[in-house]
Formats: C-alpha cells, structure tokens, sequence
C-alpha cells in the first residue's frame, strides 16, 4: 500500500483509498489501532480543506481503543446477577433495564468528545437534540445545529437533515410559525430547484397541520437543570 500511494500519476481519491483501507487492515487484521490513527492523520495532513479529510476526521473520532478491539476478539461474557425474590409479589414495577445515563454526565460526555474531536457530527447531534430536550435550552441546540449547518465540509444531504432537525426542535419547544417557516425557507435559499427545495416546500405548506398536532399531543413536564449545565464557558466551536 505504502509503495502504491508513491506511484507516480497516483490521484488522491486512489490514494485517499488505499490508505482508509489500510487503517481498516491495521483495525481488523493488526488490532493496532495507533497505527490506524497515523494512518487517517495522515489522510488529513495530505488532503486539509477536503472531503477526504472530513471523513478522515469522522473516523478518528470513531477510532476503536486497544482495549475495545481486546474485548471484541475475547468470547462474549454474560455477568449473572441475584435475581429479584418474589417477583410476582412487588408493588411496583420491575425495571430490568439499566437506569438512563443523567443528562448532566451525557452532555459533559458530548463535550469532552468534541474538545477532542471537533468535527464529530454525531455527537454534535446529539449534544443539541440533549441541549433542547433535557435541558430546555433550544438556544444552545441552535448554536450546535448552526456549527453543523455552516461546516464547510458537510453534503448537502446533511445540512438539509440538521436544517430540518433544528425547525423540529423549534416547534417542540415553542418557536412561532413564521420563525420555523424561516427555518425551512432556508433550504430553498440554499438548494434552489433540487428535491430538497421541494421537499422543504412541501413541508413549509403543511406547518399548520405540523403545529396543530403540537397543540394536541400530551406534554411531558421535564425536570428542571442547572441554567449553565456545569459547561458555561466549555462549549465547543
């Protein structure tokens, strides 16, 4: 691989594939995850500004540990716990799932995540969908939506997707109509006669219907957080 990146007349998307194939060997057949890592940062440091580089980024903030890759090849082991005594003689529920995370360590989770990895769309997703529906914050899910929307290596498909996740999250928590309208109207503006612009126009002429169904559908009082969630002055951009 090493000597086909060197033929001469070589084009970076051949490239770009033997060396994403190569991180993929060192994962799969070497376990090696450092080398991996060279590997896609090598991606980056060659093709910066790039549509390569993103996905490159996207895969190191994804890069398995040695120790996860450890526990994959080890057989599965299932840990039996005492079960619960007289199970036919509680008062209240059995809950066999494990408890949710709290929202508190999740977020400080996402940020962490993004300290390292920057252009982790993923968890950036998450981080706002948790800012808007824990926290009540629709203002720091729009900050984190807005980064995502105005990445420069983000597709089109992607930013129509956030777009409309942001206009999602704007009726949930009580945007007006003609803010949300604004929202997908953007999508014209940025898509002019593709299907995205139609399907954006399509959406924007049932609002009414989208915002009738807000107004019936039962509402769910969530707790009541910290204002700051513990980050103030940690966000990431």
């Amino acid at each position: 691989m090493n000597r086909l990146c060197h033929i001469p007349g070589i084009t970076p998307q051949q490239k770009a594939y033997a060396l994403s194939t190569l991180a993929d060997w060192y994962l799969r057949i070497g376990q090696d995850p450092e080398n991996a890592e060279r590997v896609l940062r090598q991606l980056v440091e060659n093709y910066p500004d790039t549509d390569l580089a993103s996905t490159a980024r996207q895969r190191l903030a994804r890069l398995p540990t040695a120790e996860h890759l450890a526990d994959r090849r080890e057989p599965a082991r299932i840990k039996l716990r005492k079960g619960i005594e007289n199970i036919g003689l509680q008062r209240t529920p059995v809950t066999l799932e494990p408890p949710p995370e709290p929202p508190e360590k999740l977020a400080a989770r996402y940020v962490e995540q993004l300290e390292k990895h920057p252009d982790d769309f993923d968890t950036r997703e998450k981080l706002a969908v948790l800012y808007a529906d824990a926290f009540q914050r629709l203002d720091l899910a729009e900050d984190q939506l807005e980064q995502l929307i105005q990445h420069p290596a983000a597709n089109p498909g992607q930013v129509v997707h956030w777009i409309n996740l942001l206009a999602d999250l704007q009726i949930r928590h009580g945007r007006d109509r003609d803010t949300v309208r604004a929202t997908l109207e953007r999508i014209l503006e940025l898509f002019p006669g593709s299907p995205y612009a139609e399907q954006a126009e399509r959406r924007i002429n049932l609002l009414a219907l989208e915002f009738k169904r807000r107004e019936i559908a039962p509402t769910v009082k969530l707790g009541v957080y910290e204002q700051n969630l513990g980050l103030k002055g940690r966000l990431p951009r």
